[in-house]
């Protein structure tokens, strides 16, 4: 009986280089693991044919998320655990930039922090022809827990030209920037004579968005300005790439961070993501001079 030929790309196939294989995620539920499980299950995602683990914190109920929640004592010492064992049989490892897979987000900022989420709110109010306003203005109303500040970028006066069941149109011709009238969050205004107007007040403020499980409250990061990720890397210089872990990094060339989705939200009037940045930038391409000292 003629044996069959071994053809070698048939053979690759079939037991492909761990690079080759494919990647699995592991959704490690909060104090559901011990080091002998954790080793355990990397053994089994090897036998099973994976060549890479994807891995991020879970929240399980009835978990203790400050003993167990991402940024823990417990979850650091679990990823280091992860790290160790896939190095050692080759295999790549991703963990995720923050708690959850949505965005990246630290337990050492607040949401009025540089280096949290920021959004464009506005404030409104309509005068009537020729009609005077003076005194201070009306700022956002804030609804997330945590966002206090708010800081004015922007003030204008556009004229009402009607309503639609969707939308004010308004008069772009007829906008009067007001921004360096400001005093002090004030303004004093005497709209046109020529019909309603409506006066904008534009507020940046922290989006309060939170990620969980953590081992305390995890806010996103400024995705917009430099300063989130100046906080990020900070942080996981600081708190997670230890010595050991740099030694894992020049073994294990495989070693990734990811976010499968950037899920980012916004909850104000506004509805957009803004920094302390974008405005001066815009200006540039427009060929305009940003008023004032333009943020570093």
């Amino acid at each position: 009986m003629e044996r069959k030929r071994s053809i070698p790309w048939m053979e690759q196939f079939s037991r492909p280089d761990m690079e080759y294989r494919p990647e699995v995620r592991w959704w490690l539920a909060e104090g559901f693991h011990t080091d002998q499980t954790l080793l355990k299950d990397i053994g089994m995602i090897e036998e099973a044919g994976f060549g890479a683990i994807e891995f991020l914190a879970m929240d399980e109920p009835g978990a203790d998320s400050s003993l167990y929640g991402w940024g823990s004592e417990e979850w650091i010492h679990d990823s280091h655990v992860v790290m160790a064992a896939a190095t050692e049989k080759g295999m790549g490892v991703s963990m995720t930039s923050g708690t959850n897979w949505s965005n990246a987000n630290l337990i050492t900022i607040t949401p009025d922090d540089k280096a949290a989420a920021k959004e464009l709110d506005y404030t409104s109010e309509i005068l009537q022809p020729g009609r005077s306003r003076s005194g201070l203005l009306k700022k956002c109303e804030l609804t997330r827990p945590g966002v206090c500040a708010q800081e004015l970028i922007a003030v204008l006066a556009m004229k009402r030209q009607g309503n639609t069941e969707e939308a004010t149109i308004l008069d772009q011709d007829s906008c009067i920037l007001l921004t360096d009238q400001v005093k002090d969050e004030a303004l004093d205004f005497t709209a046109p004579t020529d019909g309603e107007y409506e006066l904008f007040a534009f507020w940046l403020h922290g989006t309060g968005q939170t990620a969980s499980p953590s081992v305390s409250v995890s806010y996103t990061i400024n995705y917009i300005d430099r300063y989130g990720v100046e906080a990020f890397i900070d942080y996981w210089n600081r708190e997670v790439i230890t010595e050991e872990i740099k030694g894992f990094l020049g073994k294990n060339h495989r070693v990734q961070m990811y976010m499968d989705s950037l899920e980012l939200s916004t909850y104000g009037r506004g509805g957009q993501f803004w920094g302390y940045h974008p405005l001066p930038l815009l200006l540039h391409l427009r060929g305009q001079r940003f008023p004032g000292k333009a943020p570093q």
